[in-house]
């Protein structure tokens, strides 16, 4: 199933599906079939994989979820898809999310900021938070 997603062979993934395939099923090489067609931005196949079952919030081999992934390749049509999924759950990884439903345009996520951080930005924050940390407790330790 991960390759037929990869590929966005919507008719495969529908027989797949229809012959009992778990969506969830994450290939050894390739990883989890509805990240891969996340990442390909293959909006068909996403739906068919979410009807079938696919879980959104479960984490691929490098620790992303499908949202993740979404907001990573900025498509925010997917990202749309994915948060009806979730039927406005998502607003319990708000400080996750940070803004991407009122970027999408869906659920009651509207009402957050409107300024958004791309994910890359959180890694910046962290790290010169640390630098900041490290500056301190160098200047505590001088006196």
């Amino acid at each position: 199933m991960a390759a037929a997603a990869l590929q966005g062979a919507t008719e495969e993934v529908e027989h797949l599906l229809a012959r009992g395939d778990d969506p969830n099923e994450q290939h050894a090489d390739l990883g989890l079939p509805l990240h891969l067609s996340v990442e390909r931005g293959h909006v068909a196949v996403v739906r068919l994989l979410l009807a079938g079952g696919a879980r959104p919030m479960l984490r691929d081999d490098r620790g992303l979820t499908a949202m993740e992934v979404a907001l990573r390749v900025d498509n925010t049509e997917i990202l749309r898809l994915l948060c009806e999924r979730l039927e406005g759950r998502c607003q319990r990884w708000r400080w996750r999310l940070r803004g991407w439903c009122a970027r999408a345009g869906c659920c009651s996520g509207a009402e957050s900021s409107p300024d958004w951080d791309p994910p890359d930005s959180q890694r910046a924050r962290q790290r010169r938070r640390q630098i900041r940390t490290m500056a301190r407790a160098q200047a505590y330790n001088r006196r």
